[in-house]
């Protein structure tokens, strides 16, 4: 099962880093909830990291890792010229990673989840 949530995690990273990089206009509908859009992608790539090495006795590089990718996003995005640094953004990605953490004892209740899941070789 962790390597299902790797594959996850890894097509998600590279599915937001695009979205964030490509020189494409963003539809109008997307620029309307971008904190929300930061958000989302934030708190997904907070719980696939977490289910994508759950083994990890050091948990918090998994939220630093996720931060600092989010502000090297922010800060490319700089560089780019056709985008530009915005410390919203970054709050909206460290806020999503924070919500997260809530909620970890929740999802283990749920038993595909659950670090007793048989199915799951490496445990949780």
């Amino acid at each position: 099962m962790t390597s299902v949530f790797r594959l996850l995690l890894v097509t998600c990273l590279a599915a937001i880093t695009w979205l964030a990089l490509t020189s494409d206009p963003m539809p109008t509908a997307f620029q309307v909830w971008d904190k929300l859009n930061h958000w989302v992608a934030f708190i997904t790539l907070a719980f696939l990291a977490d289910y994508s090495f759950p083994q990890s006795q050091k948990n918090w590089i998994k939220w630093i890792s996720l931060t600092a990718y989010g502000l090297g996003l922010e800060i490319i995005q700089l560089l780019q010229g056709h985008r530009y640094f915005e410390a919203q953004d970054l709050l909206a990605d460290i806020i999503g990673i924070s919500c997260y953490l809530p909620l970890r004892g929740y999802l283990q209740r749920i038993p595909v989840l659950s670090p007793k899941n048989p199915g799951d070789d490496q445990g949780r």
